[in-house]
């Protein structure tokens, strides 16, 4: 369907592989590996071999990805997005589209020690190599990379570009954000009575002299537990100084670690 000057296609996922694409290796596997909280990780992880279903699901997905994409393969080149889509480019590759691909990574990537213990990781890496672009948000990302190519490949990168049988692969450090006049003007978009009301009423209960507001998903690595414990530390020695207003929208609730958080 056409969006702006843009077209969006929407795919059903197959049915028996979704499950341990999304909530079991993406989102119990890799989310955790890259944030570096090994705690987190499925149970089954450390008994994980090549054999196991979730990659087996997550390596279906992509290809199923890339086997969709095949209609479009006369595109100008492939931008693909997030750890959900690792091996795509390699997969795109195999079908025959030889059109450049860009890969940009939402998540952090850790240090080499890390990465090892997600299953099948060499694999992954190496199919990553088969983008012609790499995008990290930061530097350390970046090196991190870099760290785990010269660790686990014997790569080197000359001025951000590492030469495989393939080819060549620019690593690139691009920050993100949000634009703050758009989201100023957004903010300053007049309340309806209603909505006037509800505000009005959520702010009688804080009468503090500060007043704070977080707004995360419901995500242990956004540390909304950290936060609370920091609140209670200086409301211990500031008692009444500060409200925090914590919103928090609920997500992955599917997965376990989710669950229990």
């Amino acid at each position: 369907m056409k969006t702006g000057a843009g077209d969006v296609a929407r795919l059903d996922l197959p049915e028996a592989d979704y499950s341990g694409y999304y909530t079991g290796f993406s989102n119990s596997t890799l989310w955790p590996a890259l944030h570096s909280l090994p705690d987190k990780m499925s149970a089954s992880t450390a008994d994980y071999d090549s054999s196991g279903s979730d990659y087996d699901s997550y390596r279906k997905i992509n290809e199923f990805m890339a086997r969709a994409a095949f209609d479009f393969r006369d595109r100008d080149a492939f931008w693909v997005h997030d750890y959900h889509l690792l091996p795509l480019g390699a997969d795109l590759h195999s079908l025959g589209i030889e059109r450049p691909t860009g890969f940009f990574l939402h998540t952090p990537w850790p240090a080499p020690d890390m990465i090892a213990r997600v299953p099948n990781y060499r694999e992954l890496m190496k199919a990553m190599l088969e983008y012609d672009l790499l995008g990290f948000q930061t530097n350390r990302d970046l090196n991190n990379f870099l760290a785990c190519l010269r660790t686990y490949f014997g790569l080197e990168s000359k001025d951000g570009v590492v030469t495989t049988q393939r080819g060549q692969t620019r690593l690139q450090k691009f920050p993100i954000g949000i634009d703050p006049k758009q989201f100023a003007e957004y903010l300053a978009v007049d309340l309806s009575p209603a909505e006037q009301e509800k505000v009005s009423s959520l702010l009688q209960n804080f009468q503090s002299a500060k007043f704070a507001i977080g707004v995360d998903r419901l995500d242990y690595t956004k540390g909304i537990d950290k936060r609370v414990e920091a609140f209670n530390h200086l409301l211990a020695a500031e008692p009444g100084s500060i409200s925090l207003l914590q919103i928090a929208s609920r997500s992955r609730a599917d997965v376990d670690q989710y669950r229990k958080y």
